[in-house]
């Protein structure tokens, strides 16, 4: 009993010198991953919904054992939609050892935060920027969202199909740098197709809807073009389709991704609005995802909690195929891999980091979008 006793007692004592052991080894490091977006100004559904979906993609890696070994620590800063916050964040990431920035979501605060990291060898992967602005460039930014021009292509070509001869367009100027975009692909293709764009409207203040409305009212165009987040797009259809507006409406991506279902109601009814892909029938990886974000938010993911999630997965599978957070080689090996395993779809970066994917056409019915028939 004794030799039992004292048997016993050397493996406690062993067993706790190699936990004691293990907690005088180095830890691994995590891996500190940035995320910049607007998290708070009137214009944030795109930023918040964007954070939910890195903070899923982070929670499922994790979960998982982490990236060689260390796990992902999400570092989430609110740029306010300004500027001048953006880049100041951008630096402060980069003080704080982030290996890499998700984000931003609007194409307006992509150059501030590129430019302020310029020097530091900061690997950028957007979720939802796609200002035509920043294509073909050798640099280490890279997104997930096609180029805006590709949805101002398939607005025209839809017009055209529905035989609309003429249509007026309303962006806002606050994101310059995306619905310009958008606006001049449109115009380029509608030249084309033989539909005349009556005026190019762009507006800085949301309180000052009148003067458009007023104009829409006036001139009748037969399709109006929103360029613009769905709480302004919402509210003009509202105030056009109270005196009396008939027009067929379109909307870009910006308008889907923030709701105008909702802020629109039943004066964006019949909208046609271009945006990601979409499936008929999801398959199990969307619907896992859908889940995991339901069970976690308590609401259906969007498109910028599905690119945002996008985007922190192929980050950490490029560092995992590097076997290192150097930005050169973990872009290199990002670019490397074809198809990438996406959401919804499979889709590939090209040798400047810009995405190379299909887009679909919807529609707004009963309140929800609908993918168009025969598109």
């Amino acid at each position: 009993m004794v030799r039992f006793k004292k048997t016993i007692l050397a493996l406690v004592i062993i067993a706790l010198a190699a936990i004691s052991l293990l907690y005088l080894l180095p830890q691994k490091q995590p891996i500190k991953v940035g995320f910049i977006a607007d998290l708070s100004s009137k214009r944030s559904q795109l930023g918040i919904a964007g954070r939910n979906g890195a903070i899923l993609a982070v929670n499922e890696i994790n979960a998982k054992g982490g990236v060689n070994g260390r796990n992902l620590e999400l570092i989430i800063s609110d740029n306010q939609a300004q500027k001048d916050i953006a880049a100041r964040q951008a630096s402060d990431l980069v003080k704080q050892g982030a290996e890499v920035i998700i984000g931003p979501l609007l194409s307006a605060m992509a150059q501030p935060i590129i430019n302020a990291v310029k020097d530091k060898d900061m690997l950028i992967i957007s979720p939802t920027v796609s200002t035509d602005k920043l294509t073909a460039i050798d640099d280490n930014f890279l997104r997930v969202i096609p180029h805006a021009s590709q949805q101002g292509e398939a607005l025209a070509r839809i017009a055209a199909k529905k035989q609309i001869g003429n249509v007026f367009i309303i962006r806002d100027k606050r994101n310059d740098e995306y619905t310009s975009s958008v606006s001049n692909a449109f115009k380029s293709n509608a030249k084309q197709l033989m539909i005349d764009v009556i005026d190019d409207i762009s507006f800085e203040d949301s309180d000052k809807y009148s003067q458009f409305v007023e104009n829409l009212i006036d001139i009748q165009p037969e399709g109006i073009l929103f360029i613009s987040s769905g709480v302004d797009a919402g509210r003009i259809a509202q105030r056009y389709k109270q005196k009396g507006g008939t027009a067929q409406m379109f909307g870009s991506s910006w308008c889907k991704v923030t709701n105008v279902h909702i802020y629109g109601g039943r004066a964006v009814e019949g909208m046609i609005i271009v945006d990601s892909f979409g499936n008929r029938e999801k398959a199990a990886r969307e619907l896992a995802f859908d889940s995991s974000h339901q069970k976690q938010f308590g609401h259906k993911p969007n498109l910028p909690a599905r690119h945002s999630y996008e985007a922190v997965q192929i980050y950490a599978l490029g560092v995992a195929m590097a076997k290192t957070t150097e930005t050169r080689k973990v872009k290199q090996s990002i670019l490397e891999i074809d198809p990438i395993e996406g959401v919804a779809d499979k889709y590939r970066l090209d040798k400047y980091g810009d995405v190379e994917r299909k887009l679909s056409l919807y529609v707004i019915k009963d309140r929800e979008y609908q993918l168009l028939n025969g598109e």
